[in-house]
């Protein structure tokens, strides 16, 4: 696979459907939106279950303003959808739940200083676990496709970015 950035390719899939990917030159990753309704841990299983030349997939894992303006801009304004992160081990603590970034904490509540890239909305004081239980995160946040909010289990979202590091 090699494409410029944004590219759109299409790849037979064994007996499936052709699949629209997007190429991000800034980091060598390729994406793909899947639109289906699900829930948080059914999003995460479903983007490993994914693959691109015999690589797995994983759920989107978004570590800089680039890349978000990316996915912003390949996949339009698609509200609620799942990214690939939690704060379930420690409230406040958020880390990246898959790919080369699984294990990465990037934001932190409170701390005056991030050790990553993060695009919380800040209207409403994300992430703010207003209704406890909050320790997934949700993209495209109140119909902006660039802000993030923390929302729980009871939700489903209305699809989720797959992620593809092809070596």
């Amino acid at each position: 696979l090699s494409g410029g950035e944004g590219d759109d390719i299409l790849v037979a899939n064994t007996g499936a459907e052709a699949r629209n990917l997007k190429y991000f030159a800034g980091n060598g990753h390729w994406y793909e939106l899947i639109r289906v309704e699900s829930g948080w841990s059914s999003a995460v299983a479903d983007a490993e279950n994914r693959t691109v030349a015999g690589q797995p997939g994983y759920l989107v894992t978004i570590t800089s303003a680039a890349e978000q303006e990316f996915i912003n801009r390949s996949f339009g304004d698609l509200p609620y959808t799942w990214g690939g992160a939690t704060d379930m081990a420690q409230e406040g603590t958020w880390k990246w739940v898959a790919g080369p970034e699984a294990g990465t904490v990037f934001y932190v509540t409170g701390a005056p200083i991030q050790a990553g890239f993060s695009a919380w909305d800040s209207t409403y004081a994300e992430p703010n676990n207003v209704a406890g239980g909050e320790n997934h995160l949700q993209l495209g946040w109140g119909g902006a496709s660039n802000t993030w909010n923390d929302i729980g289990p009871y939700y489903d979202a209305n699809g989720f970015t797959t992620q593809f590091a092809l070596i």
